[in-house]
């Protein structure tokens, strides 16, 4: 009985491990930078958060890249596979206005989608899910 039990357990785990190291190579060479700007003084706030969970942030007017945080594993997991579902991949979004929000998807440091809107615009519920989800790790 032990035995089984044990056989059981190790089962769970090792099937846990594969699809936690299967994600970790899926998620590699992703990173996704949103933020806002424009405005009269084109001023931009941006973080990226890559595949390893590293949270960064680049003030307005300047390039320097500051660390904030590591983000967690599930919520990393949630931000990444939401990003590149099929639903968000089919929205185009490229309204522009004075004050823009924007989300930019990224893989293998090429762009695989990018959008922006007009700050206080509609925009589809998927997206506002996603810049919301994001801004919820600052």
């Amino acid at each position: 009985m032990k035995t089984l039990v044990l056989l059981g357990l190790t089962v769970v785990f090792s099937m846990n491990s594969c699809r936690h190291i299967a994600f970790r190579k899926y998620v590699k060479d992703m990173y996704i930078s949103y933020g806002r700007g424009g405005g009269f003084t084109g001023a931009t706030e941006t973080h990226i958060i890559r595949g390893s969970g590293s949270l960064y942030h680049i003030k307005a007017f300047s390039t320097d890249t500051v660390f904030v945080k590591t983000a967690n594993k599930k919520t990393l997991k949630e931000i990444f596979l939401y990003a590149d579902s099929k639903k968000l991949k089919k929205i185009d979004w490229n309204k522009p206005g004075n004050m823009t929000g924007f989300i930019h998807f990224y893989r293998d440091e090429r762009i695989v989608k990018s959008w922006q809107w007009s700050e206080g615009s509609d925009i589809p519920v998927e997206l506002r899910e996603l810049y919301n989800r994001l801004n919820k790790l600052n």
